[in-house]
């Protein structure tokens, strides 16, 4: 991958270059479709470790004295962008899925058909004019008329997509979430058992804690004592720092250790899923 970051883009290698890796790329895949099904999962399973195995690798070895690391870090780059085109290979095979699924859905007028078809429209429109702001942004679209005071650009359509539909439609859609949350924690805090009611009171002292009306309620005791520690405040931020950052910390540890086995069951092809299931 570094050859594409030595050869200049104006270059026509860096074109040659691009057209060789992609018929590889092409060829690769054809190899893989050809392949007996028996020998794809060691295949898989193989290309897995090898390429776990480096970062492991590179992070136990030792450093030699005076070095900025061991003889695969020089790699570590060229490796790293090779997962990079790895993973945008799998967005790109993601959004082929989201449009034959919602295609098949539209042109069969199934259940909910006229939102796949918005939801292809939009896709259409907004990868359109992404690509003509990127490279012609001042070309016009729509010239100007007596009813228009200046002519449309591929710009201002896209400003109108982005900002005009996309962004909010994204400020819509966290609100409605945040109606959810409210919903949610209203049946959360229901009081129905001793740990819901120590959640309810918890709750209401870090909110109170937090706002002007908790600091006037408990604003008669003193700053400094023993009555002080009774102050909404310091109760919000004695919760705060010594109940729920500890919790926080043992449920981050433990998603860290979960990650961790996941990792290595990945790595060790030990993971069960879809395609390794119709494997068998």
């Amino acid at each position: 991958m570094g050859i594409f970051h030595s050869i200049p883009h104006t270059n026509w290698h860096f074109y040659l270059a691009l057209a060789l890796t992609l018929v590889a790329g092409i060829a690769m895949l054809v190899i893989l479709q050809l392949l007996p099904s028996q020998w794809r999962r060691p295949m898989i399973a193989l290309v897995t470790f090898l390429g776990g195995l480096y970062y492991f690798a590179e992070f136990f070895i030792p450093v030699p004295h005076g070095h900025e690391g061991n003889f695969l870090s020089k790699y570590m780059d060229s490796v790293a962008n090779i997962a990079s085109v790895i993973g945008s290979f799998s967005i790109g095979l993601g959004i082929i899925s989201l449009i034959g699924v919602h295609f098949r859905t539209a042109l069969r007028q199934r259940e909910g058909w006229g939102f796949s078809t918005v939801l292809l429209g939009a896709f259409a429109a907004m990868t359109a004019f992404t690509l003509l702001n990127e490279y012609a942004p001042h070309r016009t679209v729509v010239p100007r008329t007596g009813a228009l005071h200046s002519p449309i650009t591929n710009g201002d359509i896209y400003g109108v997509l982005f900002n005009g539909g996309l962004a909010s439609l994204d400020s819509a859609m966290f609100a409605l979430i945040g109606f959810f949350i409210i919903s949610a924690s209203y049946r959360a805090f229901r009081i129905r058992s001793v740990e819901a009611s120590m959640l309810m009171v918890s709750a209401v002292i870090v909110m109170l804690g937090q706002v002007t009306l908790g600091s006037w309620l408990t604003g008669w005791l003193p700053r400094t004592g023993a009555a002080s520690a009774f102050r909404f405040e310091n109760m919000s931020e004695y919760i705060l720092v010594h109940l729920n950052s500890p919790a926080q910390r043992a449920v981050t540890f433990g998603l860290a250790l979960g990650a961790l086995a996941t990792s290595l069951r990945l790595w060790l092809s030990l993971e069960r899923g879809l395609y390794f299931d119709q494997e068998q």
